[in-house]
């Protein structure tokens, strides 16, 4: 097998990439083909002897172990006497720190390490990426006790552990103010973070906010100049010792203090906490952010650029093709190094400085309930009748094809897709959404949470993309049609319907003739762009129903007919179909309601492919 290896201690020119023989697993040992793993400041500091303390752990004059990597996903191919935790062909990650040997394309661990199975849907690379920052997050925030109604402050919010701290606290309920660079504003926005601070543009430590606790996550500042930041009783936590170790010493000295403290939480890894960051990367709660991807082969590039100090979120090394989400077919799933990744949090998203974007999973959240029972009782009527049918008509053949239902909403059309034979991996937002539509226990069919916006998945992961009403829900509708052209195969296509711009408009009123019958439709400010919102139910819903349901309140992204087709070319998608639905005339005769829609058209349906 091929493996990073070292026999000094030194520069990341001292790693090279080697044949050397295959482990073999003792009792209670699994042999794991390894998909992929990272290089972080972990690895950086044990290569190094850096700081000089590491020599005791891995060796005085060399290192003991020759092959680094504490994190890793890959696949079980073999099990020694005694396993019971794990079978072959279970796809598991850990945090590995000790032991290491993530850098090889196999590794024998003990069935009792820090491991656990990894849910279907999570890429390699966030497998992979899940663990090593977002351990130390996890430790700062038990250490600081950090929860609803906790002001936390972290600085250095787009490191591997500032960018897990971020999405953990905002999981624990905290009000996250994120400090980091101009050029990563809008990506630390998208981490949850409700307030984020740009340090070049002034020194943070001038902030007037006060806070429960301030983490530094790159250890590039301290106590003395963070103090004035914290509230009479406010924490301290650094990721690093600090100038002549005092982060160690001063939480000693202050261990007893009824004032401000400082802590410096040594982190556990146990099954526990690998189980329990599983859980966040599987409900879409933590995503790694992903700055690049190299081969094993390109190993020491890797190092060199973790050494700049300008990564971002975390550096993953792929050891073979990595798996993507959901069902499989043969999807080619190669990472590319420089691919960019990141994380929007799906509950709240804000622009640099502080102003609010749609909340759009709140929004849905709010809608579900009756949205969920009066379409489930047949009232969707323009879906069921008009624009549906349409969409499958258009949609190319599915049967076999990964494909990523975005927006899956209570199922309906998901659950179409799967009768065409597609491998449907069901994507929404909203939790209530989401547990409806795996409440029918489908097959065929994954869910998963999330911000469409940032898709949690490996590049080139699906060869379908569809999107039934739901782009135009997105608060970045530009952003998400670059995402899911990020997921494409080279050939695979995209289809998606949304309301029909030219008629959706922000004025519009009906023509009736002198007999009271709609002849033709007047529209007004179509060219005003953004975030609308709207009040509305199911028309077709009987009085008596409607007036024991709220209305569903909408915040929708208006754009203009040139807007949308401009929106998939520049993300680097060739437009090959378009459709507006309209009723057929036996459907208008027979159901009135939407016979509006031969008159004009209320969708449009657009199918787009990526080049090969």
């Amino acid at each position: 097998m091929r493996a990073a290896v070292q026999h000094e201690y030194g520069p990341p020119s001292v790693v090279s990439v080697v044949d050397v023989p295959t482990p073999r697993p003792g009792d209670g040992e699994l042999l794991v083909d390894v998909h992929a793993t990272t290089v972080n400041r972990t690895d950086c500091g044990f290569r190094a002897a850096s700081p000089p303390i590491v020599r005791l752990f891995s060796g005085l004059r060399r290192p003991k172990q020759p092959t680094l990597g504490n994190e890793f996903v890959g696949v079980v191919v073999e099990t020694g006497v005694g396993v019971t935790r794990f079978g072959v062909g279970d796809r598991i990650f850990g945090y590995i720190e000790g032991p290491f040997g993530g850098h090889a394309e196999s590794l024998v661990i003990d069935q009792d390490a820090s491991i656990a199975v990894v849910a279907a849907h999570v890429a390699d690379e966030l497998a992979a990426a899940g663990t090593e920052g977002s351990h130390y997050a996890l430790a700062y925030t038990t250490a600081g006790r950090i929860g609803p109604g906790t002001d936390v402050m972290v600085y250095g919010a787009t490191g591997a552990i500032g960018s897990a701290a971020v999405q953990l606290a905002k999981h624990l309920g905290a009000t996250v103010t994120a400090v980091c660079a101009t050029d990563h504003l809008e990506l630390v926005a998208g981490l949850g973070a409700d307030r984020v601070v740009d340090y070049t543009a002034g020194d943070f430590t001038r902030d007037e906010q006060r806070y429960d606790v301030v983490l530094d996550a790159v250890g590039k500042s301290s106590y003395g100049a963070c103090k004035v930041l914290l509230k009479p009783r406010g924490l301290y936590m650094s990721s690093e010792l600090g100038r002549f170790a005092q982060n160690p010493l001063l939480a000693v000295a202050t261990r007893f203090s009824r004032g401000r403290r400082v802590k410096f939480p040594v982190p556990r890894h146990d099954r526990e906490m690998i189980e329990y960051l599983g859980g966040l990367l599987a409900s879409g709660a933590f995503v790694p952010v992903i700055d690049r991807t190299y081969p094993l082969e390109r190993i020491v590039e890797a190092y060199e650029y973790v050494e700049t100090g300008q990564k971002v979120g975390n550096v993953v090394i792929t050891l073979t093709a990595p798996t993507a989400p959901g069902p499989r077919r043969n999807a080619d799933l190669h990472a590319t190094a420089g691919t960019g990744r990141r994380r929007i949090d799906p509950a709240r998203r804000r622009e640099p400085g502080g102003v609010e974007r749609p909340d759009t999973r709140a929004i849905w959240d709010a809608n579900a309930k009756d949205w969920i029972e009066l379409s489930r009782a047949g009232f969707d009527v323009y879906r069921d009748l008009v624009n549906t049918p349409a969409f499958l008509d258009l949609l190319p053949p599915v049967a076999d094809l990964v494909t990523l239902d975005l927006g899956c909403g209570e199922g309906h059309n998901t659950r179409l897709l799967a009768t065409q034979g597609a491998a449907v991996v069901a994507l929404d937002i909203s939790e209530r959404f989401i547990r409806a539509s795996a409440g029918l226990d489908v097959s065929g069919i994954d869910h998963v949470m999330a911000d469409g916006a940032v898709l949690p998945f490996a590049p080139t992961s699906f060869d379908a993309v569809t999107a039934f009403m739901s782009l135009m829900d997105v608060a970045d509708p530009e952003g998400t049609l670059r995402e899911i052209a990020r997921v494409l195969r080279p050939g695979g296509f995209l289809q998606f319907s949304i309301v029909h711009p030219a008629t959706s408009t922000p004025v519009r009123h009906w023509i009736h003739d002198a007999d009271g019958v709609r002849r033709s439709l007047a529209i007004g400010d179509y060219f005003r762009e953004g975030p609308l919102e709207e009040t509305w139910t199911f028309g077709a819903a009987p009085d008596e129903i409607k007036a024991t349901v709220r209305p569903f309140e909408i915040t929708y992204a208006r754009r203009t007919l040139a807007g949308w087709l401009n929106a998939v070319i520049e993300a680097g998608l060739v437009i090959t179909a378009i459709a507006e639905p309209h009723a057929t005339e036996a459907i208008a005769a027979a159901r009135p309601e939407v016979a509006d829609t031969r008159i004009v058209p209320y969708f449009l349906i657009i199918q787009a492919r990526q080049p090969v």
